[in-house]
C-alpha cells in the first residue's frame, strides 16, 4: 500500500490555525480502490483531528481512470468532499464548544465510558495500563494549550486527540507505527467515541 498527502490551504477553527491535508491511498495489486481521506492538524499542539462528523464524509473512493476529462471530474469531486468536511469540522467546533462539562462530567466520560475497570474481570496488566490511560488522558485534558477550551466538548475533543496523536502504549510492537498511521486514516476509536459522547450529552 502506498500514500500521498496533499496539503490544502490553513483555515482557523475557534481561533486556532488548522492544517488540513488530504491522504490519498492505493495498493499495486488490484486488490483496493483509491481512497482519500480528510486529516486536519491543529497547529498549535500537532493534534490529529481525524473525526467521523455526522455532516460530512471523512473517507471517500477515487476514481481510477485513464480519461483526462474523468480525472478533472474526480479532483473537482475530491475538492469538494474536502471543503464540506472542512465546513462541518468548523460548524461541530462552533457548535460542541457551547457544551459545558464540569470536571465531574470529563472524569466520568474518561473512567467510567473510555476506560472502565473492572477488579473481577481483568488482570492485572490491563487495569494498570487502564489506570496509565486515564492518567494520560487527564494530562491531555489539563495541557496548557487546551486551557482555553475547558468545560466544553471542544476541550474534550481535542484532549482525545492529543491523546491518540501522541500516547505511546505499555507494550511496543513492530507495528506500533503503521497501527497509528492506520488509526490515523481509518480513524480512531477513542476518538470517534469522545465525538459521539459529548455530541449525545
Amino acid at each position: 500500500q502506498i500514500w500521498l498527502l496533499a496539503r490544502l490551504p490553513e483555515q482557523r477553527i475557534l481561533g486556532d490555525k488548522i492544517q488540513d491535508y488530504i491522504c490519498f491511498t492505493n495498493t499495486h495489486d488490484g486488490t483496493g480502490a483509491v481512497r482519500a481521506c480528510m486529516t486536519s492538524t491543529r497547529v498549535v499542539c500537532a493534534n490529529t483531528l481525524s473525526i467521523a462528523l455526522n455532516g460530512a464524509d471523512r473517507m471517500w473512493s477515487v476514481r481510477h481512470t485513464g480519461n483526462i476529462q474523468e480525472k478533472v471530474q474526480a479532483a473537482q469531486e475530491t475538492l469538494r468532499m474536502a471543503t464540506n468536511y472542512n465546513l462541518e469540522l468548523d460548524k461541530f467546533a462552533n457548535e460542541i464548544v457551547e457544551k459545558k462539562f464540569d470536571e465531574m462530567d470529563v472524569k466520568q466520560i474518561v473512567f467510567d465510558e473510555l476506560f472502565p475497570i473492572n477488579e473481577n474481570e481483568m488482570s492485572n496488566r490491563k487495569m494498570t495500563n487502564e489506570f496509565a490511560n486515564r492518567q494520560y488522558f487527564m494530562s491531555c485534558y489539563n495541557a496548557s494549550d487546551i486551557k482555553k477550551f475547558q468545560g466544553t466538548g471542544w476541550g474534550i475533543i481535542n484532549a482525545a486527540a492529543d491523546f491518540v496523536s501522541h500516547y505511546t502504549p505499555a507494550r511496543m510492537t513492530k507495528t506500533f507505527e503503521q497501527n497509528r498511521f492506520g488509526s490515523i486514516i481509518n480513524g480512531n476509536n477513542i476518538l470517534n467515541d469522545v465525538y459521539k459522547i459529548v455530541t449525545a450529552a
